[in-house]
């Protein structure tokens, strides 16, 4: 996960930095048009990025919804390369997350179906699915705001997201951190495990590596 755009984390969960971008116009000659709509989208893009940076909603909204007028013309992510594709999930993340700043126009459904457009044009940029799941919690659908990590971490480009596996954990354990008391950790691992199982999901990587180090000191003590 790269960036400029800054998450809003929930408790004193630090947040890392995400960034990428590039990008293409199918309706003419490559050679010649790629770098000025490069150049304009990535104009718009700093824009909105200065207007995060000043939480102006408006104005972040504003800016993206022109860069990613420029990048989803065709709506076609299969037709750009990885790099078009980056730029565009990067330019939906960051206007999800304007979605969900406090105040007037906060709106989570939106925050979502932005969320959801950025993980369409790069399956594999995490920060999409921590938009999704953040919005969903806002709407205290945390059951949905799980399956959105989950559904990420299972991806082999992303099974060793470290930030992505921390906050499943949060979501997982309410808030909390995972438990010293081994008993109460014991039962807690058993019924996440038994609800994986359940829905046929099996957790490997930075997850799976968390909970088995947090194990593993508990015998220690």
């Amino acid at each position: 996960m790269n960036g400029k755009e800054h998450y809003v984390p929930p408790g004193s969960w630090p947040p890392k930095d995400r960034a990428a971008f590039y990008g293409r116009d199918d309706d003419f000659d490559d050679s010649s048009v790629i770098p000025d709509v490069v150049g304009k989208a990535s104009v718009f893009k700093e824009e909105g990025n200065k207007a995060f940076a000043r939480k102006d909603r408006q104005g972040t909204v504003k800016a993206y919804d022109s860069a990613l007028a420029l990048l989803t013309k065709d709506n076609n992510p299969e037709e750009h390369s990885q790099e078009w594709k980056r730029l565009t999930a990067v330019c939906y993340t960051n206007r999800s997350a304007a979605m969900l700043f406090p105040g007037e126009g906060l709106d989570a459904e939106r925050a979502i179906k932005d969320g959801e457009g950025a993980v369409r044009w790069d399956p594999t940029y995490a920060k999409g699915y921590y938009r999704i799941s953040k919005a969903h919690e806002y709407l205290g659908n945390l059951n949905a705001a799980q399956d959105v990590i989950v559904q990420a971490l299972v991806k082999p480009a992303l099974r060793d997201d470290d930030v992505l596996a921390s906050y499943l954990i949060e979501l997982q354990t309410g808030g909390k951190e995972l438990s010293t008391d081994e008993k109460e950790f014991n039962s807690w691992l058993y019924g996440v495990l038994s609800e994986h199982q359940k829905k046929g999901i099996a957790l490997k990587g930075a997850w799976q590596k968390k909970w088995m180090a947090h194990k593993a000191s508990l015998k220690k003590n």
